[in-house]
């Protein structure tokens, strides 16, 4: 079973993506295949190098993908950053130019733990779906109360 992840993050959030991705490879040893796919939004050299370490010490795969294309476009768009940053935008983007051999790409935010296997995703038809997706799991009520 092949599993394609989808990051996007920019140098600031690159530790929280690390922490992530990290979950993410944990605990999912039960894939054959892993690739995940960053979508490089000015990360330094030093993070990135951080980051193909923790994924080459899984034995999977990191595809570093570079956004200048992506945000020119943006601008020319006149998009509005989003608190000062188009990372948030890229995916949606990007997703077109990604290829993977079984057709599937999940998306994950870089603030997300992973705490069990995602297998249990393949058993969800999604067939007829160009999309799904999950409702955020931090309410605004909880977010205020753990400032």
């Amino acid at each position: 079973m092949e599993l394609n992840v989808l990051y996007q993050s920019d140098d600031f959030y690159a530790p929280q993506t690390g922490v992530s991705i990290t979950s993410l490879l944990e605990n999912n040893k039960d894939f054959e295949e892993i690739t995940i796919f960053l979508l490089d939004d000015q990360i330094e050299r030093h993070n990135l190098e951080k980051l193909q370490k923790v994924v080459d010490s899984y034995g999977r795969k990191l595809s570093i993908i570079s956004t200048r294309k992506i945000k020119d476009k943006l601008i020319e768009l006149d998009v509005i950053p989003y608190k000062g940053s188009y990372t948030t935008y890229l995916k949606l983007f990007a997703i077109g130019d990604i290829d993977t051999s079984n057709g599937l790409l999940l998306q994950i935010d870089g603030d997300t733990i992973i705490n069990d296997s995602l297998a249990g995703l393949f058993d969800i038809d999604m067939r007829e779906y160009v999309c799904a997706a999950t409702y955020d799991c931090l309410q605004n009520s909880y977010k205020s109360l753990i400032g």
